[in-house]
């Protein structure tokens, strides 16, 4: 073997890396948008459905209190407390967990490849 036939070889080899290269993370990057997307989905039908049960439990409160108002008001003392409780926990409860399962979902599929 001439030593042009090996560089020839050689850069092939790197060409074709590349490429590769270039596909997984043209597939990570969908794997990605697909998990964002379905994520924001799921968040907002969760917020949908929490939306109209703090409004009617305001409404059922408010009957209970004698006032629409305060029943308003104490759904919406109760909300604040909640967002208080998430922004304190906010690494625990929703980064920290939300990272796990990024990085589960991305190195799924290359367990499932290295598998077979």
């Amino acid at each position: 073997m001439t030593s042009l036939n090996i560089f020839r070889k050689v850069e092939d080899y790197f060409v074709s890396r590349l490429l590769m290269l270039k596909l997984e993370s043209h597939e990570l990057i969908a794997k990605l948008i697909v998990l964002l997307l379905s994520s924001f989905l799921f968040i907002s039908m969760v917020f949908l459905i929490m939306f109209f049960i703090g409004i009617t439990f305001s409404i059922l409160l408010g009957e209970l209190l004698g006032n629409t108002m305060y029943g308003f008001a104490v759904t919406s003392a109760f909300y604040v407390f909640i967002l208080f409780i998430l922004i304190y926990f906010k690494e625990k409860l929703i980064e920290n967990p939300i990272m796990d399962i990024v990085i589960r979902n991305l190195n799924k599929d290359s367990e499932d490849e290295e598998d077979e």
